[in-house]
């Protein structure tokens, strides 16, 4: 059986599954808003080699997991605002 029929829902026919396309695509946004937004090592790592003045460089690098995060990078930053508060992790 072919998975995009295993995909489909319990009354089409299929397994009410969920596409694989889909779950890849889910955890790829989640790993770009953490690459974004994050204040770990590794997103401090990215934000160096992939980023100029907190937008994402549109060239190709070697590497095997920025294609997929700057694919999504686009609806992160179209979707994301600051909360500024007091004003503390604001760069002036």
């Amino acid at each position: 059986m072919a998975w995009k029929q295993l995909c489909r829902t319990w009354d089409e026919g299929g397994l009410d599954l969920r596409s694989t396309r889909d779950i890849n695509d889910g955890l790829l946004l989640r790993l770009s808003w953490r690459c974004y937004a994050h204040e770990s090592q590794w997103a401090h790592l990215f934000q160096k080699r992939f980023f100029l003045a907190s937008k994402p460089l549109l060239f190709h690098f070697s590497s095997s997991v920025w294609p997929g995060i700057r694919k999504h990078m686009d609806t992160i930053i179209g979707n994301s605002m600051w909360v500024v508060g007091r004003g503390e992790n604001i760069n002036a």
